[in-house]
């Protein structure tokens, strides 16, 4: 017979208390230095940094370009999100920017951004796609010192692709990776980025110092992000290839009844390994703390418990459900640290 051990759990218990009639979870940066994240799920909200995106011309959302994603920002060449984030980027600091993108089925006949900020003369962060077809990621600073890396084979055949920059000062590059692909690797000796005389980001268009919002995208945008450090190739091959076949299988709370204690089996976990179980009041995408690639079905996951895995192989995490939480749907998805192997997300309403 498999040991439970009976755990109560504060954060789990105090989401309960007030859940009722609560319309959302507010995000907070993770460990793994997730700064910024525009899901574009039927909104342009920054679930991790606040930075909420607002749509000039008409909001358009179409089917999600990520798999296990619901909706997708679309553009069709005369409409942008802008948001009030006006990225710094110091002379010694990394950053990684990833995004899915679909482009249009023919070369542009003008240069089309993906995102971009520039200050005219001086400070660029960009990624665009030039006349000529190709695609340029572009971190010029704040003394005009340009260094780019340039793509010359983007697919402009209507599909999703993945696309990450890192500006990588321990090693002095800039590197592009196309479908979880290092294409490009660039000399970055740049300095400070858009610590002077900022500008805001703007997505699906260049915000420009002195011709406003010009290069408007056409095609689709989706799961924007931006992390304050350098991902490895590794991470980013997992941001290229989402939602992995679940490994760990997640069961319904048994009894389930509000006011008693319920407990959550998780099977084929590894022996010894710390098993997380997370949640959130509705669906959607948010990543998983220590596995940077990874992706969540949950919006603004929060912790349950993190419990070893058995020598069979199960990790039980029993809580107490309070009587307040009957008759509402929660959300619930666990992972593995350290493997990240992660289990079917299920949704239960407590009797």
């Amino acid at each position: 017979m498999k040991n439970t051990t009976l755990r109560t759990t504060a954060a789990f218990a105090t989401m309960c208390t007030v859940m009722v009639g609560l319309a959302g979870l507010a995000g907070t940066a993770s460990a793994d230095e997730l700064t910024n994240q525009w899901t574009l799920d039927g909104h342009a909200d920054d679930h991790v940094g606040g930075a909420h995106g607002t749509w000039v011309g008409d909001d358009c959302y179409s089917d999600g370009l990520r798999p296990c994603l619901d909706l997708s920002a679309c553009f069709v060449g005369d409409n942008f999100i802008t948001t009030p984030l006006a990225l710094q980027i110091g002379a010694d600091e990394s950053v990684t920017m990833s995004v899915w993108a679909t482009m249009p089925n023919e070369i542009p006949l003008e240069q089309m951004e993906i995102y971009g900020l520039e200050r005219s003369v001086h400070q660029e962060i960009r990624l665009y796609i030039a006349t000529n077809g190709y695609m340029i990621a572009s971190f010029r600073d704040d003394t005009s010192n340009p260094n780019k890396a340039i793509f010359e084979g983007p697919d402009f055949d209507g599909e999703p692709h993945h696309i990450a920059v890192v500006r990588n000062k321990v090693n002095e590059t800039i590197d592009l990776y196309y479908d979880g692909i290092l294409e490009v690797e660039g000399d970055d000796d740049g300095g400070d980025i858009n610590v002077s005389g900022t500008r805001t980001l703007d997505i699906g268009a260049l915000n420009h110092s002195t011709h406003g919002h010009i290069n408007q995208f056409t095609g689709s945008i989706d799961e924007f992000r931006i992390y304050d450090y350098a991902l490895t190739a590794d991470d980013i091959w997992a941001l290229a290839n989402p939602c992995p076949p679940y490994e760990l299988e997640l069961f319904d709370p048994l009894p389930g009844v509000a006011g008693e204690p319920s407990s959550f089996q998780v099977a084929d976990a590894t022996f010894g390994m710390n098993v997380k179980l997370m949640y959130s009041l509705k669906s959607g995408t948010d990543t998983a703390n220590g596995c940077p690639g990874l992706s969540l079905q949950l919006q603004n996951a929060k912790t349950v418990d993190t419990v070893v895995a058995n020598y069979w192989g199960d990790a039980w995490i029993t809580v107490l459900i309070p009587r307040s939480v009957k008759g509402t749907a929660v959300h619930f998805q666990a992972y593995e640290r350290g493997s990240c192997k992660l289990s079917n997300p299920i949704e239960y309403s407590f009797k």
